[in-house]
């Protein structure tokens, strides 16, 4: 039995179980998109993971270390910066913890074809000069910006970890007795 979500997709659920819903507003980004980047820094975020971008009107870009940059839907963006800064301690949140992430990650304009302007910094942080190939990957609460050499690097390998995963896998249970 099919239940509407609260993000609005449809979610497996049991008869009478409520349906599970997800604290970042939108359904999981998942999927690896090869793109390019224009030299201007303008990127059209593929089809599969514009939605929430497109419904909010723009997203933060956060960099993570000098890889990739994080672009997170405004909800999702909210609750991870709550949940980091919450774990770092006692479980309040401190403002001028959470001041930081908004500082370092700009909100940026998503326009109804999907088109983003990526800042020239975050650009050069990660290695990124004029057009360049990049790939978007969906990590569920937020998408990841590489340099497509360097996902290739690093990511690639990890991908054939995960079909060691999946070799002692089974399947899932049908539910019938």
């Amino acid at each position: 039995m099919e239940a509407e979500g609260a993000t609005g997709g449809a979610v497996e659920a049991e008869v009478g179980a409520p349906p599970r819903a997800n604290v970042f507003g939108h359904d999981a980004f998942a999927g690896t998109y090869r793109t390019r980047l224009e030299a201007s820094g303008r990127l059209v975020v593929p089809a599969a993971l514009r939605g929430p971008l497109v419904s909010a009107g723009h997203a933060h870009v956060l960099p993570r270390r000098t890889d990739c940059l994080h672009l997170f839907a405004p909800q999702g963006f909210e609750v991870m910066v709550d949940a980091v800064v919450t774990q770092q301690g006692s479980g309040v949140v401190d403002p001028e913890v959470r001041q930081r992430f908004f500082k370092a990650a700009p909100r940026v304009s998503v326009d109804r074809q999907a088109r983003l302007v990526v800042p020239p910094e975050l650009r050069e942080r990660i290695g990124i000069e004029g057009e360049a190939e990049v790939v978007l990957a969906g990590a569920i609460e937020r998408i990841e910006l590489w340099p497509a050499r360097r996902f290739d690097e690093v990511e690639a390998q990890k991908m054939g970890d995960l079909d060691l995963l999946l070799d002692g896998h089974g399947g899932l249970p049908t539910g019938t007795a």
